[in-house]
């Protein structure tokens, strides 16, 4: 399996084709005797090189009768290479199930807790219990929820103490597992400085408004905390980061499930040593369980 997956992997190496998904499907002709690949992705290629790449398929392949193998290729979006799963051929699979992981979210809503948020500081703002001027260069409130929903604060200002009483009455965000690992989040919500303090509008995008889902894009930043060790706190995303002064170290890599590691990595943006160090961190990971399956993972660390 493995020969048959390197060999794939070298011949498909060095093409233009990025961002796609095929299946193939590895089975003897029976008037050549001779193993072909059957996949889409042959006219995609020069008849030269599946020509090449069949006949290492055969030498890989030699003495091995009537063997029906098949898989999925994922063609890479920053590398000129490809990754391959190959397995025995089975007729009768349906469905192939994979564990994926949602972040945990408020119960009830992300708009209603943020306003119920900028409800308790307008509060408290009129009994004079935080002040304006503290709130000027704080844009943001901050903290992370852990796998079980459960606020972790920090509590070393005086602004984040006048909020215990509502975090405490929040107690916790509910449980977002779908049917995979548990994962933390980093939290930033963000504060409504004209509401706060003009007493302007609540933004448009309401909770009343027909039609609309609460992502919690709009009210605030969430940030996926990844669900191994890393060394150090390392967040992850299915999308490149924005380039930001806050960043220190933005890298890209691919999960091989066969391989079991992270593989082909990409660096994006930072300091080079931090972003070495940041690689060969996830070097060490033996578990691809971001939820992002067979896709560029960008993970990324904050100063």
């Amino acid at each position: 399996m493995l020969k048959v997956k390197n060999v794939l992997e070298k011949y498909l190496a060095g093409t233009n084709i990025r961002s796609l998904k095929s299946t193939f499907k590895i089975q003897s002709n029976q008037e050549f005797n001779r193993y072909e690949l059957i996949s889409d992705i042959n006219k995609m290629l020069p008849k030269t090189k599946v020509s090449l790449l069949n006949d290492q398929l055969n030498k890989s392949l030699k003495g091995q009768k009537a063997l029906k193998l098949e898989g999925d290729i994922f063609f890479d979006d920053c590398l000129d290479s490809a990754l391959v799963y190959v397995k025995y051929f089975h007729p009768d699979t349906v469905y192939q199930f994979i564990s994926l992981a949602h972040p945990p979210q408020p119960r009830e809503g992300y708009e209603k807790f943020s306003k119920d948020l900028h409800e308790v500081i307008k509060a408290k703002i009129k009994t004079g219990k935080i002040s304006i001027n503290g709130l000027t260069n704080i844009n943001y409130i901050r903290f992370n929820v852990d796998r079980g929903g459960m606020f972790k604060r920090d509590n070393q200002n005086s602004l984040n103490k006048e909020l215990d009483s509502f975090f405490a009455a929040k107690k916790s965000f509910a449980n977002g597992l779908f049917s995979g690992r548990l994962i933390e989040i980093k939290v930033a919500f963000v504060l409504f400085k004209n509401y706060l303090f003009n007493n302007g509008p609540w933004p448009e995008r309401s909770i009343n408004n027909p039609g609309y889902v609460d992502h919690g894009v709009q009210w605030a930043h969430v940030q996926l905390i990844t669900p191994f060790d890393v060394c150090e706190e390392t967040f992850y995303s299915n999308i490149l980061p924005y380039q930001s002064t806050r960043l220190r170290a933005v890298v890209s890599m691919v999960f091989d499930g066969v391989l079991q590691k992270y593989i082909r990595p990409v660096i994006h943006f930072g300091d080079i040593k931090e972003t070495d160090q940041l690689v060969e961190d996830l070097k060490s990971v033996h578990r691809g369980d971001t939820g992002y399956i067979d896709n560029r993972v960008y993970f990324y660390r904050e100063k």
